[in-house]
């Protein structure tokens, strides 16, 4: 291909963020956009947005979103759903609550695909696992249970479907159901990879350090798509310091609480994980 192709531009941006050359990868999806303008149109959101929240930069992310939504036909119900289902996420790993359960509730309310609604499900698992409230979690794995029972053989709704449960255990401390539920997942997609990173929380609970590293070795995989590298990749950091302070490694600890800090030096300041990764290394 030539080396201004359309996929070869990408391509160059794609390995700026892998780098950590965030500006460069942004600048160059910009020469997307000049010279492929029509092309990049479906890209931009996703594209734009993974840099965004690999950086932590949770609020630009969220200006994609209804920047997104003010230009999208009101009948596009599922690309509207996907989109509040990402701002629900991101709003719930501010700490905004009240925010994702309003986006996550406008996507419920909606005649959308199941996957949409599977997906909104989740986050509102994510929300009530947060408040303890295992009464209405178990309703929802109910629900959800149901719907994927009438749809056996697709695989999404099934990992989907583990993921629902896997936070329901991890809520409640039940950490063998919890990986019983990830080891459920099917992993043909990227979708596991997301999970590596609680999963690793849980094997940092019993102590199984050894696997979390192999967890955390996945994570750092170039080819995982960049909605899911966005998250998992930063987050890789935090939990190899985790590991590092409990064997005692204070020194390596601290090092990599100072990598995550230096890959989210220009995010939001007031995110709960920005903090709680600050208040980490200055403890130490």
């Amino acid at each position: 291909e030539a080396p201004n192709s359309y996929q070869n531009l990408l391509n160059l941006a794609n390995a700026y963020q892998l780098s950590g050359d965030y500006d460069q990868a942004i600048s160059q999806y910009r020469n997307v956009e000049r010279i492929f303008p029509e092309l990049w149109k479906s890209k931009e959101y996703y594209l734009i947005s993974s840099i965004y929240m690999e950086q932590g930069r949770y609020n630009d992310a969220i200006g994609l979103i209804e920047t997104k939504l003010l230009y999208l036909k009101e009948s596009d119900l599922n690309t509207q759903a996907d989109l509040l289902n990402n701002w629900a996420f991101i709003s719930y790993q501010i700490g905004d609550y009240n925010t994702a359960n309003i986006k996550v509730d406008q996507v419920l309310s909606n005649s959308v695909s199941l996957q949409n609604q599977l997906i909104a499900y989740l986050i509102k698992g994510f929300i009530l696992a947060k408040s303890n409230n295992f009464s209405e979690l178990s309703s929802i794995m109910q629900v959800v249970q149901d719907s994927v029972n009438e749809h056996e053989d697709e695989s999404l709704y099934n990992i989907l479907n583990s993921a629902i449960r896997f936070n329901y255990y991890f809520a409640k401390e039940d950490y063998n159901s919890a990986l019983t539920e990830f080891d459920n997942m099917d992993d043909k997609g990227d979708f596991k990879y997301r999970y590596n990173y609680y999963a690793a929380l849980v094997y940092i609970e019993l102590k199984n350090y050894s696997k979390v590293m192999e967890l955390i070795e996945d994570m750092r995989k170039p080819l995982i798509s960049s909605d899911v590298r966005s998250f998992i990749y930063p987050r890789s950091f935090y939990l190899e310091g985790l590991v590092n302070e409990a064997i005692g490694n204070i020194e390596s600890a601290k090092q990599n609480y100072q990598t995550l800090l230096g890959i989210w030096q220009d995010g939001d300041k007031e995110a709960l994980d920005y903090q709680n990764v600050l208040q980490r290394y200055n403890s130490l």
